[in-house]
């Protein structure tokens, strides 16, 4: 697959222990002056324990380790797990990796777990590269050894790690380490024969090799693809479309499935919708309906969600007649749901705005199919009428609902109609729909409804009525909420009425007790949008001594008016003040901060060529 050119480290063949520890400098005799004879292998080993461990020397103990080797003692790997753990526990990382070389080189190979324990130990210098030559010079004096799943995955994540700092400093190209984790990913799959384990290891490679931008490795290992019995087919590609398309490479991961396809393999159901996704979301919807289109070679059926996104990255685009294709095809699919499937198509046409037509088409079709439209559908349609403006559409539509053509209307109908009206600057015909044909019909109006008219009442600039609404809504009973009170707060402000909204603060919201950060931010807004930055500070400040908390948006709108008044002073001590009340700036914040450096430096340079002209 990769790196058949690469040579496993030479080792000598049959090297005998004194030259492995040839480097030395103690005087020969020292330690074994009155002490045990050197065949007395568990005392040796218990004192070279002791200093690695009770006494913290490992030079001590690497000094007697050279001198009984020269006299003859073999080593065996209680003594290299010992030095190995005492130099990591020094930090002295680089003379652990060396140590542990050398002992190989001596052919002195432990168990295969405690092989794994070293490595786990070695692995804490963050240098995945000694520690992968540690690894591939126990491959080669030990062929079966495998390195567990977790040392695998650390490994991996350092390279990765490794990597985004060097590219960063742009120190020196990093494929070669990309190829060692190739190397080792071939050699594991090749020797461990537990498919979970292996399977894991193969997502993590992959995982990493995409989240650092190594899109050719992986596609170098899509075209070595099967993997055989090591990991499944079906997981291994499925993988590699979800890591590609989870990297924003959705037109990668389609590439994977005409690899795939050409190899006879099958996409799963989950891997082909999430490409479809992804390529809708990044403008990408032609090559989206050519999947969807491929897919029915291989009896493809899309989910729920995957045709909604796919129609409504269609109707945004205009292309209405591939929409259609799509709708159909779902309308044929065993057991669907045919109202909803219309009514999602129905919504996606909404996103348009411009197409009263294909509504009608839409409508004309469900009855001719013997479906009948349900509330939803008649809701969705009247919604897409008022958008485009053509009310007359939307209140015929409305008709046919009272007169019992269709099902009959609910709070929500007349909500989007009441909508709809004010929108075309028809305020009295909205009213009436919310003051008399709604209680004619039976329907209280909610939160929701008279929050929509509120909305629509203050954007077309009657305050005066809006107000009286809301004093309608609280006679009847209606509990406002916190979106309530900021579209009130919001409307006075913006028709300039900041005592009234002050007011209502004071009268109405405060006692309520029902208040939170959208409505804190629409009456900061007004006070700084009529200039009154010292009345927003104190009511920031009013709102944290009464133990209020606002959030940094409400911080950020005060900032930004001290910044647009030139007030460095007063922005950073607001800053200040937001920190006191544990929020830290956001990216808004200092970008806000930067602008008013920006305009204090254009100004100082325009006042310095002055001065100089």
């Amino acid at each position: 697959m990769i790196l058949t050119r690469l040579k496993l480290p030479s080792l000598p063949k049959s090297p005998t222990f004194p030259f492995a520890f040839r480097f030395s400098t103690s005087p020969p005799h020292h330690h074994l002056q009155q002490q045990p004879p050197i065949t007395n292998k568990p005392y040796w080993t218990n004192k070279i324990h002791n200093l690695c461990t009770k006494h913290r020397n490992v030079d001590e103990a690497l000094r007697l380790l050279d001198t009984l080797c020269l006299h003859g003692y073999h080593p065996d790997s209680l003594n290299l797990s010992s030095i190995i753990h005492a130099l990591c526990d020094c930090n002295r990382f680089s003379e652990a990796h060396h140590r542990f070389l050398l002992f190989l080189s001596s052919h002195l190979v432990p168990d295969e777990r405690t092989c794994n324990v070293l490595i786990a130990r070695l692995l804490y210098s963050k240098t995945p590269l000694s520690t992968f030559h540690v690894i591939r010079s126990l491959l080669y004096v030990k062929p079966e050894f495998v390195p567990s799943l977790t040392n695998f995955n650390r490994l991996i994540d350092q390279f990765c790690t490794d990597l985004r700092v060097d590219i960063a400093h742009r120190k020196r190209d990093y494929a070669y380490a990309m190829e060692l984790m190739n190397k080792l990913w071939e050699r594991m799959k090749d020797v461990k024969d537990d498919p979970a384990v292996n399977a894991a290891a193969f997502a993590n490679l992959i995982d990493c090799l995409c989240r650092e931008g190594y899109f050719n490795e992986v596609f170098r290992i899509v075209e070595s693809m099967p993997q055989g019995k090591s990991v499944s087919e079906e997981f291994a590609y499925g993988h590699m479309i979800d890591s590609l398309c989870r990297a924003g490479r959705n037109h990668g991961a389609s590439r994977v499935v005409y690899l795939m396809r050409k190899k006879g393999f099958v996409p799963s159901l989950v891997s082909y919708n999430c490409i479809i996704h992804g390529l809708c979301k990044e403008g990408g919807c032609m090559r989206a309906y050519q999947l969807f289109e491929d897919g029915f070679e291989f009896g493809y059926l899309p989910s729920e969600y995957t045709y909604k996104v796919l129609v409504e990255g269609l109707c945004r685009e205009s292309d209405f007649h591939k929409g259609r294709q799509v709708l159909h095809f779902m309308l044929n699919k065993k057991g669907a749901d045919r109202i909803r499937i219309y009514n999602i198509y129905l919504r996606a046409l909404c996103l348009v705005n411009n197409n009263p037509t294909e509504f009608l088409n839409v409508l004309v079709s469900m009855l001719q199919n013997q479906c009948q439209p349900d509330v939803i559908t008649l809701n969705t349609v009247i919604n897409g009428f008022c958008k485009m403006g053509r009310i007359e559409d939307a209140l015929q539509v409305l008709s046919d609902m009272i007169n019992g053509k269709f099902c009959a209307p609910d709070v929500v109908t007349f909500t989007t109609v009441a909508c709809g009206l004010l929108d075309v600057g028809r305020t009295q015909e909205a009213l009436d729909v919310l003051n008399q044909i709604m209680p004619e019909r039976g329907l209280r109006p909610g939160v929701i409804t008279y929050n929509a008219v509120l909305r629509g009442l203050f954007k077309t600039q009657h305050a005066d009525e809006a107000m009286g609404v809301f004093n309608c809504m609280v006679n009847e009973g209606v509990t406002a909420n916190c979106t309530t009170y900021a579209i009130v707060v919001d409307g006075l402000c913006q028709y300039g009425q900041i005592e009234e909204a002050k007011k209502f603060w004071d009268d109405v919201i405060w006692p309520s007790q029902i208040h939170d950060d959208f409505v804190y931010a629409a009456i900061l807004k007004g006070q700084c949008q009529a200039s009154n930055f010292n009345l927003a500070c104190h009511f920031l400040y009013e709102l944290v001594d009464s133990g209020v908390t606002p959030n940094t948006v409400s911080y950020n709108i005060v900032i930004n008016k001290a910044c647009k008044l030139g007030l460095e002073k007063e922005a950073y001590q607001i800053v200040g003040e937001m920190r006191k009340n544990g929020l830290e700036p956001d990216a808004v914040t200092w970008r806000i901060l930067e602008k008013l450096h920006g305009d204090v430096r254009k100004t100082f340079c325009t006042d310095d060529s002055l001065l100089k002209s």
